[in-house]
């Protein structure tokens, strides 16, 4: 089996291969640079945006297109640029070369709002307005990969705060929680995050190209999540622990005051999108939201078993050396075991989904 990764010196990208090579699998990884690739693939230079290399996926029975501009500031055309054409550029190539099966992973991102999220199921709707250009631009390509037909079937992964060793973006937030031993909590709520471990990401990958070259209808969408859902407090005060070796301080903070102030940093670098602003109402709304999905379609249709999220909480305490070792690698332990059916099944999938300002 052949397949062509995109993003395979990524996080999510990066696993993903390791595990096709280490099950006998010929990849190809379309990527700017060959830095960092595991040995036994293939490189082929393409950078998001540009014209797909012709031959590139010749043969391929599988594209992974994981590859995708992130950030929650920049400029939107970028966004479109990098995320929205990249893909659809990708998907026309993917069906000239008749490729077997498309896997793109979206976010959930997309589908976020400044609002709480709750148990939600495959039927959720963007909002009407996003939060971030990448949050815009990741549902538009997330509804263009499910409306294609054609030779190559169509898959669609929403996986949630993927968590393991390499992850960048909860990493950058917990190093300010760690150096000031504080973790805040925004108004009088208390958000619940649907988290997922490296494993189960990259496991839903499989599965869904091979269900997808099994003749599962092109263009269905999966949320993917370990499960129960986590207070998000608990999750960044247990990691910060972790990492000082005793438990933070907690802070509360006025959410309309943040709020304020985030949009006054926008106004201020609007100009500037080069230059990201510290606080903004994306960062808000992540950290004082309600974010959590419901994965029994990700269970019935893929076979994909969630993992046991509470293993986030545990906390086991460094020792002194380590805790002097700064690394840049979030620490969180990795997950083992799977849930029961019915904690898999929080939420349903014909049940309304809960979104409350």
């Amino acid at each position: 089996m052949k397949a062509v990764v995109t993003g395979a010196t990524g996080f999510v990208g990066g696993a993903l291969t390791r595990r096709l090579l280490a099950e006998g699998w010929q990849v190809v990884a379309l990527t700017r640079r060959a830095t960092g690739l595991p040995s036994g693939t293939t490189h082929v230079a393409w950078s998001l945006g540009a014209v797909v290399p012709g031959g590139a996926l010749e043969g391929a029975d599988v594209v992974f297109h994981v590859a995708a501009r992130v950030g929650d500031w920049g400029r939107p055309a970028d966004f479109e640029r990098e995320n929205v054409g990249a893909t659809a550029a990708l998907l026309e190539a993917s069906e000239r070369a008749r490729v077997g099966a498309f896997v793109f992973t979206s976010s959930p991102s997309g589908f976020l709002g400044d609002a709480d999220v709750v148990a939600a199921d495959e039927s959720l709707e963007p909002p009407a307005r996003a939060l971030s250009a990448y949050g815009a631009s990741k549902a538009r390509a997330d509804a263009l990969v499910r409306a294609h037909r054609g030779v190559t079937r169509t898959v669609v992964l929403r996986p949630h705060a993927v968590l393991g060793p390499g992850e960048r973006h909860l990493e950058r937030l917990v190093r300010w929680f760690v150096r000031f031993g504080v973790v805040p909590r925004i108004g009088d709520g208390a958000p619940e995050l649907s988290v997922t471990s490296l494993e189960t990401c990259v496991e839903a990958h499989l599965r869904a190209a091979e269900r997808s070259l099994g003749g599962l209808p092109s263009g269905r969408a999966y949320f993917v999540a370990d499960t129960p859902a986590l207070g998000l407090h608990a999750l960044l005060s247990a990691e910060v622990t972790r990492r000082r070796g005793r438990p933070p301080r907690s802070i509360t903070l006025r959410r309309d005051a943040l709020q304020a102030l985030a949009r006054l940093a926008e106004w201020f670098h609007a100009p500037m999108p080069w230059w990201p602003p510290v606080i903004n109402r994306y960062r808000v709304a992540m950290l004082s939201r309600s974010h959590s999905f419901c994965v029994e379609r990700m269970v019935n249709e893929l076979g994909v078993q969630p993992r046991d999220a509470r293993a986030w909480l545990s906390v086991e305490l460094p020792s002194v050396d380590a805790r002097r070792a700064r690394t840049s690698a979030t620490t969180l332990p990795p997950s083992s075991g799977s849930t029961s059916a019915s904690t898999s099944k929080r939420g349903s999938a014909g049940s309304r989904n809960i979104v409350t300002a």
